[in-house]
């Protein structure tokens, strides 16, 4: 993520007459097309300093720093109540998996195939199964990398196209948000049978709903206690839970004997913390 620069803005005392450090009125700065609004209770908005300086005397120079973004990019992130995240971080893959952001471990070695060489991430069955038992493939976030476990508001997407599920087992794609209290939330496309749904995991199968889609973007996101599970923007489940987010994985498996070839592409991963936009 590009930092936005940081110019500096002065005044001189003289112009003003007994200006003293916005003591008890907002002040109102243009510069540079970004604006700025600061007072001495709550200090200014992300975008600004929040270190207020000492009032200024005669002759003395009043600054403000005014985040300006580079070659009229947008400014660094932000939400949209004034709020800075206190952690984020999206990956395109375009770079392929990242050395101690994402972990791949799966239950089977040669049973599944995580490929990132193609601009985005493909996971695919790619061995036999002749079990019973449920066989995965995970791919894990380094949370602790980004600024551990979370409370409070979080977001997360994940776009997932080209899914390939069944044509007879029990195929899903998971979402999941854990956290510390070792409850869950998972957004799930599943098939079962013959036929195609969305659901949210959380513990037990909870807004269930049928599906035709191959395509969309998972997301996740919790605004005070609210949790809420998404397809783009029909809502799966929401719930609430207050504990802190600790882990954030992807997951592909198949239950009950399954042998279907299942393939998925996952790209344009997204997490933030600390507010949502």
């Amino acid at each position: 993520m590009t930092r936005a620069r940081s110019r500096r803005s002065s005044f001189s005392q003289s112009s003003f007459t007994d200006i003293r450090w916005f003591q008890s009125s907002a002040v109102s700065l243009i510069a540079a097309g970004c604006m700025v609004v600061a007072t001495a209770a709550g200090g200014c908005s992300s975008s600004s300093s929040k270190n207020p300086p000492p009032d200024a005397g005669d002759g003395d120079t009043l600054a403000v720093t005014v985040d300006v973004a580079p070659d009229n990019a947008p400014p660094a992130a932000s939400c949209a109540d004034g709020g800075t995240p206190t952690a984020a971080y999206s990956d395109d893959f375009s770079g392929g998996l990242a050395d101690g952001v994402w972990t791949v471990t799966q239950s089977n070695d040669g049973l599944f195939a995580a490929d990132a060489t193609q601009g985005d991430l493909r996971l695919s069955k790619v061995g036999d199964n002749t079990s019973a038992t449920l066989k995965s493939i995970t791919v894990t976030f380094n949370l602790a990398a980004y600024g551990g476990p979370a409370d409070g508001d979080f977001q997360l997407s994940l776009d997932l196209r080209d899914a390939m599920l069944g044509p007879s087992g029990l195929d899903q794609v998971e979402f999941h948000a854990n956290f510390a209290d070792n409850s869950e939330f998972f957004d799930v496309y599943e098939h079962s049978g013959s036929s195609f749904n969305l659901h949210v995991w959380t513990g037990k199968v909870v807004g269930q709903m049928p599906t035709d889609v191959t395509a969309g973007t998972f997301r996740i996101v919790r605004v005070g206690s609210t949790i809420t599970g998404y397809l783009d923007d029909t809502m799966i489940y929401t719930t609430t839970n207050s504990a802190a987010l600790s882990a954030i994985r992807i997951l592909m498996q198949i239950q009950l004997m399954s042998n279907d070839p299942i393939s998925i592409t996952l790209d344009n991963f997204h997490y933030q913390a600390g507010c949502v936009p």
